[in-house]
């Protein structure tokens, strides 16, 4: 008989067991009207009567056309003497000083003359015959005008460089209105723009200028002058040209010319002006301007137009893999007379931890350099103790065979020396540290990255071990950049090989970390390899919150559920007013399926109604904000088996419905983890050999180690673990003093799994535990129990009883 316990443990005892306006009228307005236009004809006839003294007034350009931001000085006569008025440039030839048209306000001097020094700037307006205007005094009418012609024109700016300076066009201006057509730079000064000369399309504004974002940038030419053009709109003639001087290119050579922050560079160079000022600096941010934050230093040539000798500069806080250049401007100005390249290693020195909420956007975000890292937080490592992984098998005859449990295969290649570095989990508590649930990402300066969950770097297994970004390597080159694969990421796993050295290898990847996050190389096939995970060149650390979260219908983050609860699932961030359908899979979710090795078949994993146990996928809609709010997604059974799931959102709107792929928009971390927790059930029997109690026979005085009923064919006792339990137990006994006509000390039995009392301990009269029986199990776990029992001497004749006990306990 099985008798099943919950939240506990199970006894027998032989021979018996226990156990979240107005209006006017049109009649007067025409009086209105006829009382004005008499007070006009009076007024006339006044003036005919009294006549006004006449003017001649004249206004004179220095400039009869020109294109815009042209400056035109301003003269003339026989105005009122000593009258204020106005003189403006009419952009809309409406005879009125509006608000945006170029003005000013004068005073004539007492002969009657516009005074000297009256000046106007050609505004950006299409090309074409405008007036500029004089009212003196200032009122109707206009008492004087002169012709200007606004004609296409370029103004570039920069009008001279080396090859790779960028022109802008800012004060260009003149060009037929919304027009499209094309500027050039005129290689071979023809007037004609060839297919290998450089171009840009451009479309004019309303004004006839050209967007502030128009560049152009000056081909790798000889030195000399040449024609940038203008065709507007396109086909002969071109409509304005100006001419960009090429300037030779200073020679300039860095040594070294690639490394990394704190690399200190060199400085040479040849072919400047002689004897004069200027400046070196490193263009950070690659604008070609010497900006206050960028390093840099002051310099003055040689007579002979040289760098002087020292000069050195330091890289500052950098991108690694990446150009830079350090230019040279002597003489201070535009353009930049020399410059050349620098390179950035991929060995990293600093690495940048940011950390995002569910929409992406950065909640906060440090840069630590390994100076840093080295005084300021925990170093882990020793500068004696190699760490390894592994790297593939290349055998796939069996399983073990393939991910080798003992270790011993293409270990040495993955030594990874005797590293110092600092904890990951140590560098994301920099940011506010990471949550369950979290996901984080570990990238390389060449973009490279892995992910890894927060169990994987809050509480690694043993066999797994801390995540450590190791700036520091005994056997590989030093300190970072001299460690040139650092800072690299390596686990110090804490369990040994036979061979004792410190793996973490292909089967503890297998074993502590989901099939989502292992790593294989390809060649063809995919082969396990934990060497895969071990990041070099660290760059960036980030941390995810999910997109979805287990809930409760509150909306209260849960994770866990008994039997008989409701799990809940809640979206953050995902795509705004889209349909998804929620699936619940067995944990893990994966990008591709594989096969019976666990090696990577190729195929994008499908979403298996099957293996989701609530059977039913959930349709929700997400708002604006990507977000939808908690939805009962499965009512857990009461006979659930403990287990731990994935909920997934597939997006019904991108890439294929029914799959887990990245058109859905949910990367890593895109799924909830949840998990189920059944209750704690131990199944226990012991059947004693015949039903009838343990029975030791007639015995005397004195006699040693005399065998219970039943042996030595079988045990007295059988004891059972059922394979339904799903705690690991603790199997425990003891017994009572024998009484009867005296007292016989229960420790005068034995016990023992087999039939030699050698080595057989000795029954107590307190619980003692004898073996464990560990999950998961395969099957019913069966032992027998051998009793022996040995007759002190002087013990007088008679029936003697005692009480064993046997019981199964959930072991700590």
């Amino acid at each position: 008989m099985r008798i099943p316990l919950q939240k506990g443990g199970i006894c027998f005892r032989v021979p018996c067991h226990c156990s979240s306006l107005l209006s006017y009228s049109r009649r007067y307005r025409r009086n209105v009207i006829a009382v004005l236009l008499c007070a006009a004809l009076f007024s006339l006839s006044l003036q005919l009567i009294f006549p006004m003294p006449a003017y001649a007034a004249t206004l004179t350009l220095d400039l009869d056309s020109g294109m815009v931001f042209t400056v035109i000085t301003i003269t003339g006569s026989g105005f009122p003497g000593s009258t204020g008025g106005v003189v403006w440039f009419d952009n809309n030839d409406n005879g009125v000083k509006d608000s945006l048209e170029p003005y000013k306000n004068i005073t004539t001097t007492s002969g009657g003359d516009i005074p000297s020094g009256v000046t106007l700037t050609v505004p950006k307006v299409p090309g074409g015959l405008y007036q500029v205007l004089a009212d003196i005094p200032d009122g109707s009418p206009v008492e004087a005008s002169a012709d200007f012609t606004v004609v296409p024109g370029l103004s570039l700016g920069p009008d001279s460089g080396v090859a790779g300076t960028i022109i802008s066009f800012s004060n260009s201006g003149g060009f037929a209105a919304s027009t499209a057509g094309y500027l050039w730079f005129d290689t071979d000064k023809d007037s004609v723009m060839d297919d290998d000369e450089t171009k840009k399309s451009v479309t004019t504004l309303s004004n006839g200028a050209f967007s502030s974002t128009t560049k152009l940038t000056v081909p790798d030419v000889d030195p000399g002058i040449y024609p940038v053009c203008a065709d507007i709109p396109t086909g002969s003639p071109v409509e304005a040209s100006a001419n960009f001087t090429v300037l030779p290119i200073a020679a300039m050579s860095l040594n070294p010319s690639s490394g990394n922050y704190c690399t200190e560079i060199t400085i040479t160079g040849s072919s400047f002006a002689a004897d004069t000022a200027g400046w070196v600096w490193f263009d950070t941010d690659g604008d070609r301007v010497r900006d206050a934050g960028e390093p840099q230093a002051a310099v003055t040539t040689t007579a002979g137009g040289e760098l002087p000798s020292g000069v050195t500069l330091t890289v500052p806080m950098v991108e690694p893999n990446t150009t830079y250049s350090v230019r040279a401007d002597i003489p201070v100005g535009s353009p930049v007379e020399g410059s050349a390249n620098f390179k950035t290693t991929y060995t990293t020195v600093l690495l940048t931890v940011t950390k995002y909420d569910p929409y992406g956007a950065v909640l906060s975000q440090t840069t630590v350099d390994y100076e840093y890292m080295e005084a300021s937080m925990p170093v882990q490592g020793s500068t004696t103790l190699h760490r390894y992984h592994q790297g593939p098998t290349f055998d796939s005859s069996s399983f073990d065979d393939l991910w080798d449990p003992g270790e011993m295969e293409n270990i040495d290649s993955r030594d990874y020396g005797r590293a110092l570095g600092t904890d990951v989990k140590d560098l994301c508590n920099l940011v506010g540290g990471a949550a369950p649930g979290d996901a984080i990402k570990v990238k390389a300066s060449d973009n490279f990255f892995k992910w890894f969950d927060y169990e994987d770097i809050y509480n690694p297994e043993p066999e797994q071990g801390k995540l450590v970004v190791c700036w520091y390597n005994e056997d590989f080159g030093g300190y970072v950049p001299g460690y040139d694969t650092g800072m690299r990421l390596v686990f110090f796993a804490e369990t040994q090989n036979p061979e004792g050295k410190y793996v973490f290898g292909d089967w503890d990847m297998h074993e502590t970390m989901p099939a989502s996050r292992w790593h294989y190389y390809y060649d063809g096939n995919f082969w396990p390899s934990s060497s895969g995970l071990s990041v070099q060149t660290v760059y960036n650390i980030e941390i995810y919150q999910p997109n979805l979260v287990s809930c409760d219908a509150s909306g209260n983050p849960k994770d866990s559920f008994a039997p008989e609860e409701t799990v809940y699932v809640k979206g953050l961030g995902l795509s705004g007013n889209t349909d998804y359908k929620v699936w619940i899979q067995g944990e893990p979710v994966l990008l591709y399926t594989l096969d019976a090795l666990d090696r990577n078949s190729g195929n994008p994993f499908v979403l298996n109604t099957g293996n989701d146990p609530s059977s039913t996928q959930e349709t929700v809609s997400t708002d604006g904000n990507g977000d939808f709010g908690p939805t009962a997604i499965w009512t857990v059974p009461s006979a659930a088996s403990a287990s731990d799931y994935d909920i997934v959102a597939d997006n019904q709107a991108s890439g294929t419905t029914g799959r887990y792929d990245a058109a859905d928009k949910i990367d890593n971390p895109g799924w909830a983890g949840f998990s189920v927790t059944a209750a704690e059930y131990i199944s226990f029997t012991a059947v004693d050999y015949g039903n009838d109690g343990i029975l030791f026979g007639s015995l005397d005085p004195g006699m040693n180690d005399r065998p219970a009923d039943g042996q030595p064919g079988q045990g007295t006792i059988t004891l059972t673990v059922g394979e339904e339990t799903n705690v690991d137990v603790a199997i425990q006994l003891k017994g009572d003093d024998f009484t009867g006509p005296a007292t016989i000390d229960v420790s005068s039995v034995k016990y023992d799994d087999d039939s030699d009392p050698a080595g057989a301990a000795n029954l107590t009269d307190s619980y003692v535990t004898w073996y464990t029986v560990t999950q998961p199990l395969s099957g019913d776990d069966v032992r027998e129990v051998y009793h022996w029992i040995s007759i002190p001497g002087g013990k007088v004749a008679g029936t003697y009883t005692s009480t064993f006990y046997y019981q199964a306990v959930k072991s700590p």
